[in-house]
C-alpha cells in the first residue's frame, strides 16, 4: 500500500495534469484536491461483506456529490 510520502509524490504530480482529483487510500480514507488546496478524508470502519465495486462505488458517490453542490471535504 501507499505510505503518506508515496501518495505525496502521486498528488503533486497529478496536480500537473489534473485541475481537480481523488486518490482512494483505502482503510486510510481518501485525498483530493479542488483545484486550490488538498483535502484528506478519513475513512468509516464498516464489516464489508464484498469489496468488488468498491472503486467504482466510490467514484460514482464522489462525482455525484461535487455535481449537486457540496464540497471536496
Amino acid at each position: 500500500s501507499f505510505t503518506k510520502a508515496h501518495i505525496t509524490e502521486v498528488a503533486a504530480k497529478a496536480k500537473k495534469y489534473a485541475k481537480a482529483f481523488a486518490i482512494t487510500r483505502n482503510s486510510v480514507g481518501s485525498l483530493s484536491y479542488d483545484g486550490t488546496a488538498p483535502v484528506q478524508t478519513l475513512s468509516i470502519t464498516a464489516n464489508a461483506v464484498d469489496t468488488n465495486e468498491a472503486g467504482d462505488m466510490y467514484a460514482d458517490a464522489f462525482l455525484y456529490a461535487i455535481k449537486s453542490g457540496h464540497s471536496y471535504a
